[in-house]
């Protein structure tokens, strides 16, 4: 889906407020504050998982003990012990290469069976509550007018309200899970499923 730039700067808006305001709305301090000239917008943490049929529910780990980066293999980008990120988009994309200096990511599947990644159910889950569930798979696919056609938010989703991940949080997992089983598919080789939390990095003193 392409957004808009109004509704995109207002996202961005929220999330920067929810970790630069020293004031929550009830006048409380702000658990989350961050000094606002070290707060980065836009940002992103990015989890990645080889795209295979044989399982059925993919789980994309943004805690602190995520997978890190393997050179060659995922481009995975993940929080540090003190930070916080404030999370103002979900975004779906496929790889395809040899090698992830060089993959090619999509909004869509090479072929069209990889587009049975978007025939799911997409949740989120942060320590032992899931705030968001039900989000359809179709609602991150995106396929343009031409195969050179690329902007930032290709595959994501805008979520309300912002959902904060901190460093030290034991558990922040998103999952696709599969509507049905995909065994059965021959799907392209090479390919990741690379999961992106747009939002607002803060990084904290200490």
């Amino acid at each position: 889906m392409n957004f808009d730039q109004e509704a995109l700067a207002a996202a961005q808006r929220r999330a920067f407020l929810a970790l630069a305001s020293s004031k929550m709305k009830d006048g409380s301090a702000n658990p989350n504050f961050v000094d606002p000239k070290l707060c980065t917008s836009p940002a992103m943490l990015i989890q990645e998982l080889a795209w295979i049929n044989t399982t059925q529910s993919f789980d994309f780990d943004f805690s602190l003990t995520a997978p890190a980066q393997i050179p060659g293999t995922n481009n995975n980008r993940v929080i540090k012990k003190n930070d916080v990120f404030a999370v103002y988009g979900v975004q779906i994309l496929q790889g395809t290469g040899t090698n992830s200096a060089s993959f090619i990511y999509r909004s869509h599947g090479v072929l069209p069976t990889d587009d049975a990644i978007y025939n799911s159910t997409v949740s989120l889950k942060v320590e032992s509550s899931t705030y968001v569930d039900k989000m359809e798979g179709q609602f991150f696919r995106h396929n343009p007018n031409n195969s050179n056609e690329y902007f930032g938010e290709m595959g994501m989703q805008l979520i309300n309200p912002i959902r904060i991940i901190k460093g030290e949080t034991g558990t922040f997992t998103v999952s696709i899970t599969l509507n049905s089983p995909s065994a059965a598919l021959v799907i392209s080789a090479n390919t990741v499923i690379s999961m992106r939390l747009h939002g607002v990095y803060g990084q904290r003193k200490g």
